[in-house]
């Protein structure tokens, strides 16, 4: 009899030792579900801003006007410019930079105004040129040989004709 009790305190014991282990584990398996269902919530959201970034972007871009210009290019010195090198500054009063500089003619593009070329990317219109009249774009590089490299080409432009500021 006093055997059956102690197995039975025993048995009891290790019963609820195990009972409790198996809540612990139940639990942590529970946090850690709560926590992978927390990072798939996260990851679709991000993956919504994305999509609504892309979504974004693209009726962006459709809402600007888009033609073929012929791109050209010119960099900073007498051979480019002309007289107006010595100044080293845009029609908008900035230092020209190969990374963003083009010049256009106002009368279609703004000064100011954010111009997409394809397979150049995004510029600003921030000069202008005695050749650069109607659809024209010069694209401002660096170096007179790499503006010889370029040439003339014939490219999709995307722009606002609305947009810009103007110069007093």
């Amino acid at each position: 009899m006093i055997l059956r009790k102690k197995c039975f305190y025993i048995f009891s014991i290790l019963a609820f030792v195990l009972l409790i282990s198996m809540y612990f584990n139940v639990k942590r398996l529970y946090e850690i579900k709560l926590i992978m269902s927390e990072l798939n919530c996260k990851n679709t959201e991000l993956e919504m801003q994305n999509a609504t970034f892309e979504e974004r972007q693209k009726k962006f871009i459709t809402s600007l006007k888009s033609e073929v210009f012929e791109v050209t290019a010119y960099d900073q010195s007498p051979l480019s410019c002309g007289k107006w090198s010595q100044y080293g500054k845009t029609k908008t009063g900035t230092k020209p930079n190969s990374q963003r500089t083009v010049a256009v003619d106002p009368a279609i593009i703004p000064l100011g105004s954010m111009v997409y070329i394809e397979g150049i990317g995004w510029r600003i219109a921030e000069d202008t040129g005695r050749l650069v009249k109607g659809k024209c774009i010069d694209v401002f590089f660096d170096s007179y040989a790499d503006a010889l490299e370029f040439g003339r080409k014939n490219i999709k432009v995307y722009y606002n004709g609305k947009s810009g500021y103007r110069i007093s």
